[in-house]
């Protein structure tokens, strides 16, 4: 398939956000080399390690090596003023990607699709990632389709988007689990002291559990 990257999250057989996702790549000034240019764009606050912040710093590894190998480029090269460089193959945001949002201009045909394939998989809450030369034009005209359904869709690039509005996409998901109407509390056990804390939330936690409750623990050693 041909086309951009997209992100569309479904929840509850709806679409709730898009995004467009582009793959980490810098700018060049005609004087910078690529390892200087990814520098540079490291140095935005934005971007942090992992999934901290808003954004992920660009890693140079093996496969940004290679890729960037297959247009003749390596880390010393020195691309033309304003000439792009794409640096990976892939648009996600964890490898420096960044996400545009696109919520308002997804063609219906397209949030059908995507609403369709989460109903088949079964899943409430999925990241359908789909390949479109145009999101605002049906892919039945221009082709493109789903290339991935992910149980478990970061939020990330909807909350904090590098263009475009950002999308409450936790509202949705607090509707789905809570609908109006139906009871929404959730008991919650604080167990503070010096020591045998974790050994209180441990008891706790099995005395709850074996009269058939659905327990969440976190503690010390983990969650």
């Amino acid at each position: 398939m041909t086309g951009a990257d997209h992100r569309i999250l479904v929840v509850g057989g709806k679409l709730v956000a898009a995004a467009k996702r582009v793959p980490a790549q810098v700018t060049g000034d005609g004087r910078s080399t690529i390892r200087e240019l990814i520098e540079q764009v490291n140095r935005d606050p934005r971007r942090g390690e992992g999934h901290e912040a808003a954004l992920t710093k660009i890693v140079v590894d093996d496969c940004l090596l290679h890729f960037i190998a297959r247009s003749d480029l390596s880390l010393s090269s020195v691309p033309a003023r304003n000439e792009p460089v794409v640096l990976l193959p892939t648009a996600n945001l964890s490898t420096g990607g960044i996400a545009v949002d696109c919520t308002d201009l997804v063609h219906p045909d397209n949030a059908l699709i995507a609403c369709r394939a989460a109903q088949i998989v079964g899943l409430d809450i999925a990241g359908i990632d789909f390949i479109a030369p145009d999101i605002g034009r049906s892919v039945l005209e221009t082709g493109g389709g789903i290339i991935e359904v992910n149980a478990g869709p970061g939020f990330r690039m909807h909350l904090y988007p590098s263009q475009g509005r950002t999308r409450n996409v936790a509202k949705p998901v607090l509707d789905l689990l809570y609908p109006q109407g139906t009871p929404s509390s959730v008991p919650v056990f604080a167990v503070t002291g010096t020591n045998g804390k974790t050994t209180t939330a441990l008891m706790l936690a099995h005395i709850l559990s074996a009269d058939g409750q659905k327990v969440g623990l976190t503690t010390s050693t983990g969650i």
